[in-house]
C-alpha cells in the first residue's frame, strides 16, 4: 500500500508547491522557468532512454544471474550515465546555451537571471542522470517501500525550496534555481546512502566489463527515438510555444503537464508493479502469463485514468480554482485536451514493456519515434497558420491515435499476439467503463442540480463520480481473476 499512499502524498504536495511556486515567482516567471528547464530536459534525452534500459536489465539480471554479474551490470550502467552527463554538459553549455540566447523570446531585463537560471537547471538535470542507476536498483529489486518514502521526501524537499522563495525580494528565478540544485544533491545523497547500506554488494567499483556496456549501448541506442519523440511532445512542444506567444501560455502548458504527469504517476504505479514481472515471465518462458500481465496493465492504466480524468473534466474549473485561486488563459482547454490525449496513451504504454521484456526494440523504437517526432514540425506548421497554441495537442491528439494501431501491429510481430483479442478484451471493455461513467455522472450531475452550489456539494459530486466509475471498472472492466490480482498487488504493497 506504501506505492499507492506515496502517490497520494506525492499528488497532493506537488500540486500545492505550484500554487506556492506561482505565488512567490509570479505567473510569467513560472512560465520562463519551465521553458528553460524543459530546454535542459531535451538536451538530456539520452537518460531517459538509459532510466528504462536500466531497469529493464537490472531486473533482468536478478531472475538467475550471479552477484558478479548484477555487479558488472550495475557497474556498467554508472559509467554510462556518468558519461551521458558529461554528453549533456557540453550540448548544454553550446547548443543549448545558443539557443537559449538567440532563439527563446525572453524580457530583455531578465536575461542576465535567465541565464544563471539555467546554468543552476543543467547541474540539477546532472544529479538527476547520475541518480538513475541507483534508482532503478532499488525498483529492480522491488523495494517499493522505500522508494516511496524516497519520493515523499523528495516532494518535501520540492516543498521547502517553493516556500523559501518568499524569503527572497530580487533575482527570484536564479535563488529558486539555486535552490532547487541543492534540493537534488540532497536527493541524490539519500539515494546514494540507501544502496551502500542495503545493496553494497552491487553498488560501484572499479570492476566493470566492457562487452556489458557495449551491449547495454547497443539496447540503449533504439530507445533514442522513442525517448527523443516523447521529450520533444512535452517540452518541445512548450518551446514552440515560447517562440510564438507569451510566457503566460507557457505556464498554462506547465500546469497542464503537470496534471498529467500526476495522472501518468498513478497508472506508472499499477505498471511498476507489473513491469518487473512481464519482464521476468518473458525471462522464465512464460509467455502465456506474460500476454495475460500486459493485457491486464493495459486495462487497469486505462481505468486508472478515467477514475481520475472523468472526475477532472466535469469539475474542471472547480478543482482549478481550488487548486490556484484563479484560472489561467487557455489552462481549461489544455487540460481538457491532455486527459483525452493520456486516455489514448494509457491503454498502449505497457506495449514498450513487452519489447523491452523480449529486446527487440529495433523497430518498435525507430518506427514509432519518426512518428511521433512528426509532432514538432507539425506543431510549427499549425502555429504559424493557424495561431491557436492548443493546436499542438490537437496535432498530439492525432499522432497519439495513429501510434496506437501501430504500435499493436509492430507487437504482433514480435510476440504471438491476437489484435483483435486486444480490442473486445481491452478497448471494448474500457469503452464500456467509459461509457456507463459518463451516464452515472450525467445523473449524478442531474440530482445535484436540486442543492444549492457551494464547496462541500462539489466534493461530495466528485466524489460520488469515483464511487461510479469504481463501480463501473469491477462490474464492466474486470474479471474474476484481475480482481483477485488487484487485491493481490495491493496486499504486496503493505
Amino acid at each position: 500500500m506504501y506505492m499507492y499512499a506515496r502517490t497520494l502524498v506525492v499528488l497532493v504536495l506537488n500540486l500545492y508547491i505550484s500554487r506556492v511556486v506561482i505565488n512567490n515567482l509570479g505567473i510569467d516567471n513560472y512560465g520562463i522557468y519551465n521553458v528553460v528547464f524543459g530546454l535542459v530536459i531535451i538536451l538530456g534525452f539520452l537518460n531517459n532512454s538509459m532510466s528504462a534500459a536500466s531497469q529493464r536489465y537490472l531486473a533482468f539480471e536478478l531472475e538467475g544471474a550471479s552477484v558478479e554479474d548484477y555487479k558488472e551490470t550495475f557497474n556498467s550502467l554508472m559509467i554510462i550515465h556518468v558519461v551521458i552527463g558529461i554528453i549533456i554538459f557540453i550540448l548544454a553549455e553550446s547548443i543549448g546555451l545558443w539557443f537559449l540566447n538567440h532563439k527563446l523570446s525572453f524580457p530583455a531585463l531578465q536575461m542576465e537571471e535567465i541565464n544563471l537560471l539555467y546554468q543552476y537547471s543543467i547541474f540539477t538535470f546532472l544529479m538527476t542522470v547520475i541518480q538513475v542507476p541507483f534508482r532503478s536498483n532499488i525498483i529492480a529489486n522491488e523495494n517499493f517501500k522505500f522508494y516511496s518514502t524516497s519520493t515523499v521526501v523528495e516532494v518535501f524537499l520540492k516543498l521547502i525550496t517553493a516556500i523559501s522563495i518568499a524569503f527572497f525580494t530580487e533575482n527570484l528565478l536564479s535563488y529558486f534555481g539555486l535552490l532547487t540544485f541543492l534540493s537534488s544533491i540532497l536527493a541524490f545523497i539519500m539515494y546514494y546512502g540507501y544502496n551502500m547500506k542495503f545493496y553494497w554488494r552491487y553498488v560501484p567499483c572499479l570492476r566493470f566489463n566492457s562487452s556489458k556496456i557495449k551491449e547495454l549501448v547497443n539496447y540503449t541506442s533504439w530507445n533514442l527515438f522513442g525517448n527523443l519523440s516523447f521529450v520533444f511532445t512535452n517540452q518541445g512542444t512548450n518551446i514552440l510555444l515560447n517562440m510564438f506567444f507569451l510566457p503566460i501560455v507557457n505556464a498554462s502548458m506547465a500546469l497542464a503537464l503537470q496534471i498529467q504527469a500526476a495522472i501518468n504517476s498513478f497508472v506508472a504505479n499499477v505498471q511498476l508493479a507489473i513491469n518487473p514481472q512481464i519482464i521476468k515471465s518473458y525471462a522464465a518462458g512464460d509467455l502465456s502469463y506474460m500476454n495475460k500481465l500486459f493485457l491486464f496493465s493495459s486495462k487497469t492504466s486505462a481505468f486508472i485514468t478515467i477514475m481520475m480524468g472523468l472526475p477532472l473534466y466535469l469539475n474542471l474549473e472547480f478543482v482549478i480554482d481550488l487548486w490556484l485561486g484563479n484560472i489561467p488563459k487557455f489552462l481549461v482547454t489544455f487540460i481538457e485536451l491532455i486527459l483525452i490525449n493520456i486516455l489514448i496513451n494509457s491503454t498502449t504504454g505497457p506495449i514498450m514493456t513487452m519489447f523491452q521484456s523480449t529486446g527487440r526494440i529495433k523497430t518498435y523504437q525507430v518506427t514509432i519515434g519518426i512518428l511521433l517526432l512528426l509532432n514538432l514540425p507539425i506543431s510549427y506548421f499549425a502555429l504559424t497558420y493557424l495561431k491557436h497554441p492548443e493546436m499542438v495537442l490537437y496535432v498530439s491528439i492525432i499522432l497519439s491515435v495513429v501510434s496506437m494501431i501501430l504500435r499493436l501491429f509492430l507487437l504482433k510481430r514480435v510476440i504471438s499476439f491476437s489484435i483483435t483479442y486486444f480490442f473486445k478484451i481491452v478497448l471494448l471493455r474500457i469503452f464500456l467503463v467509459m461509457l456507463c461513467s459518463y451516464l452515472l455522472a450525467i445523473i449524478i450531475d442531474y440530482f445535484m442540480n436540486y442543492v444549492s452550489d457551494n464547496f462541500l456539494i462539489n466534493i461530495i459530486q466528485i466524489c460520488l463520480n469515483i464511487l461510479a466509475i469504481i463501480a463501473s471498472i469491477f462490474i464492466l472492466g474486470l474479471n474474476k481473476m484481475e480482481k483477485e490480482y488487484i487485491f493481490k498487488i495491493l496486499n504486496r504493497s503493505k
